[in-house]
């Protein structure tokens, strides 16, 4: 992209994301297994969402046997006592927004780990669906709670701005006063 045409909050992204060159600077083995161990997770961890979000959400029946027993066996106050409440129609949104991101994040990340793993070439068409679908789903959240994505880029622009006054740093990012 033209530096020119880059939009602030684009311009801000690539000012401050991390280099992938000094991402793979820390990997040694074991970090090597964190990361792709992490992958592997998130993609599981999503797939669980999103199976969970074509039941719930979408009426497809899906196979939970262990949750199907754990509801019969009546024990579902000792951990959910919200289970036996109503939910109200914008908890219904902001559920089923939330669960689509995290499903298709995990579709990106299954194709990442693919091009990591299996050293295949990059599915950029693929990435290009799976980005645009996380896109329906923010649009989705974004309309549940009332907000732009210009105010939310505007407000991301500030924080990060803030965080990173000098620019990004593993220093000032291990030093955060917001997660302190």
């Amino acid at each position: 992209m033209n530096p020119e045409e880059e939009t602030p909050h684009q311009k801000m992204v690539s000012e401050l994301a991390k280099p992938g060159e000094e991402v793979i600077k820390t990997l040694d083995l074991a970090n090597k297994i964190l990361l792709l161990n992490a992958l592997q997770k998130g993609v599981h961890a999503g797939n669980y969402v999103d199976t969970v979000k074509k039941q719930v959400i979408y009426n497809k029946p899906q196979s939970f046997p262990a949750v199907i027993d754990f509801v019969s066996s009546g024990n579902t106050r000792l951990f959910f006592p919200r289970a036996e409440k109503e939910f109200t129609p914008a908890q219904g949104d902001l559920a089923h927004m939330s669960m689509g991101i995290l499903g298709e994040a995990a579709e990106v990340m299954a194709v990442i780990q693919d091009h990591i793993e299996k050293e295949e070439p990059l599915d950029v068409d693929n990435l290009i669906e799976e980005l645009g679908d996380i896109e329906f789903y923010l649009e989705g959240l974004r309309q549940a709670i009332g907000v732009s994505r210009q105010k939310i880029l505007d407000a991301n622009i500030v924080k990060l701005r803030k965080r990173y006054e000098s620019g990004y740093s593993d220093q000032a990012a291990q030093n955060r006063a917001d997660k302190a």
